[in-house]
Formats: structure tokens, sequence, C-alpha cells
């Protein structure tokens, strides 16, 4: 052929592969963003709660936790002070009680007062915004600052802000509301993401649909589960696939005395609630992308704009926007209400709340109980 359409060639193939992947269904639902692990992203986010905790700190008068943090001979020593402090704290725990802390305590400097503050400063406060129109929630959100102030950083000259009754009562939402929980997904829905793990061609889908289902079939909310550090099948005599036993050291309830210094255990069998295996139909969808097992990856690795397998996992509002889109594409319809992440852990426990299965059994289910009973 001609020397230019020889070197055309490479070019068109991969136009063409780019043309394929825009029209694949994750492509659709999974953001280019920053890749890297979410271990180094729960790290990052830890740093810059701890930076911005130490920066308000250094702000505070009259607190003796913030004359001990600076005397710090440097940055470097303040935020291990400040790590020290908050050891064991999640960093979106963290980071998320250093906002609300600015803002109370700019909000106080705006009335005149000082922070940390008298009881009357914040109750002046909480007054002043609940006129403003602010929502009992976000003033709710303000008491547990400080009450983290108090309980977790130290800072002691809160805490008749923590138990004033009139504080407390201010921030009290009098008007029922109808709770906004994640729909369970119905057994309609469920089939589809069985049926897409072993009959579709696209094998990202596949893996997509295979960790929802385990999410569901496990009860396990999408956060816990991409943290997952490993896994075992277990297998019958004939070697047939029974169930997959996953552990997660990094999850929500790691801190409650049911879970302290424990693994998570997730638990899936191979056989759900429509007919066909699904368990090692994922796993064949898996070997095919290359995947990785954790701890060398984790077990849902977003696909990159190449439809590579990247670093980090996909996020729990993606993995929504990739169920509902695996549903819409399958029905021609939008599914409604639409499915959020925590839709998967709801499904089986909302079942089993229809089947009667008593509360103490359920919350076991959802790995809620503390242990007490």
């Amino acid at each position: 052929p001609p020397d230019f359409l020889a070197d055309a060639v490479p070019e068109l193939q991969q136009s063409s592969k780019r043309q394929r992947v825009t029209n694949r269904t994750f492509s659709k639902v999974i953001a280019a963003d920053h890749d890297e692990t979410w271990q180094q992203s729960r790290q990052e986010q830890l740093d810059v709660g701890l930076h911005k905790m130490v920066e308000l700190r250094g702000c505070w008068t009259q607190c003796e936790t913030a004359d001990i943090l600076n005397s710090s001979s440097s940055h470097e020593a303040k935020i291990q002070v400040m790590a020290d402090i908050l050891a064991g704290r999640a960093p979106a725990t963290i980071a998320k009680r250093s906002r609300s802390l600015e803002k109370v305590a700019a909000g106080v400097h705006e009335i005149g007062h000082s922070f940390p503050c008298s009881e009357g400063a914040f109750y002046e406060f909480l007054c002043g915004e609940r006129a403003k129109g602010a929502p009992a929630s976000r003033l709710q959100s303000y008491r547990q600052c400080m009450a983290f102030a108090v309980y977790v950083m130290g800072v002691d000259e809160l805490k008749p802000c923590v138990l004033s009754r009139r504080c407390l009562g201010c921030a009290v939402d009098n008007s029922p509301k109808e709770p906004n929980q994640a729909p369970p997904l119905t057994l309609a829905q469920l089939k589809i993401f069985h049926d897409v793990v072993r009959f579709s061609e696209d094998d990202w889908d596949r893996v997509a649909a295979g960790a929802i289902l385990l999410c569901v079939y496990a009860r396990s909310r999408w956060a816990d589960m991409i943290h997952m550090d490993s896994f075992y099948i277990d297998v019958d005599e004939r070697d047939e696939w029974l169930s997959i036993e996953a552990h997660v050291g990094v999850h929500k309830t790691m801190r409650s005395a049911q879970h302290r210094h424990k693994f998570l255990p997730l638990s899936a069998p191979a056989l759900g609630a429509v007919e066909g295996e699904w368990l090692q139909p994922w796993f064949n969808a898996r070997n095919a992308l290359g995947l990785r097992d954790p701890p060398e990856a984790t077990i849902m690795p977003a696909p990159n704009v190449e439809g590579r397998p990247s670093l980090r996992p996909v996020r729990s509002k993606e993995i929504a926007a990739w169920a509902n889109k695996l549903i819409e594409e399958r029905t021609g319809v939008q599914p409604h209400p639409c499915i959020r992440s925590h839709s998967m852990k709801a499904t089986l426990l909302s079942w089993a709340a229809k089947r009667g299965v008593a509360v103490s059994d359920r919350l076991h289910l959802g790995y809620h109980a503390d242990g007490a009973g």
C-alpha cells in the first residue's frame, strides 16, 4: 500500500479503539480523576485534616490544649502532636469536624466573642444561624463538632456549650420528615445483575455487576468492600464454589466494641436469589481483564479512559450510576427511585424485615450489633 496509507493504519486503529471505549457503559459513569490507591487517598485526606486542625488551634485563645500545641518546636512537630490527639479517627470525620469548627469559630468572632467561647456566646451563635434559616441538621453538626473538640481534642473550655440544655433545644427539629433512605433492589433488578455477570459481552460490565452482587449478598457498604484486605473461596469436595469470605481492616464500624482491633468478615454465597451461579463468572471476568486481587489492588478498580484498570477504586456515586445505567440499558427505563450505593447493603436486610426476621438478627446481618446480647 502507499506509504501515507500505511502510516495512517495505526492512527485509524487507535481512533477505532477510542470509539469503542467511548461507547462502553463505564465511560459514561467513571470520572477521569487523579489515579491513586485508596490508601494514598485516605492518607492525603488525613494530612489535609490534620493541617486544618493545627491551623484552627493556632488561632484559639485561652485554651490549654492550644498552648500545648503552640509549644511544639516546629510545624511538623505540631502535626505529629495533632495526629496523636486524633489517633484512630477517620480522615473524613476529621475533615468534617474541622470545617464545622472553622465555621463556629468564625461565626462567634463575628458577634464579638473569642474562641473557645462561653456557653452564652455559642447559644447566641446558634440562635443567629437559626434566624438566618439554617436547617436543624446544620445546627446539630455545630453541636457535634463542639462535642468532638471536648471529648476527642480535650478542649474542656467548651464543655459548658456541649452540656447546655438550651443549645441542645436550639438544634432540635420538631417537624416530622420522611427518612431519605436508599431503596432496596427489587428481585427483577437483581436478576439483571445476575444476567450481566453471566452473559454480558463487556467484561467491565460483568466485573461491576459481580461487585454489586457481592455487596448485596454480603450486606456490605460499598466503601467497606473496596477496602478489602484478603479473601478466600470456600469449595466443596467436588471443588464447586460455595461462597466467598473476605476480611476488611478499614471499615466504618472498626472502632465499635464489636469490631475493635478485628477484621470485618464479609461472607456471600455463590448461589443467590436468582437461578445460576454468579461468583465464578465474576472471577472469570476479572481474570479476562487481568485484575489483581487484594491486597495487591482494590477489589473493584476504576477503568481508565483506555479501558485498563487504574489504581483507584470505583467510588460510591460511580457504582450507583453504573448500576442505574446497566438497568436502563436493558429495560429502556431509568430505575425509579434511582439505585444508590447503599441500596446494595439494604436489599437483603429489607427482605429480612419483610419476612419478619428479628431486629437483633438483622443487626448482626448488617454488622451493626455491639455484641452486648
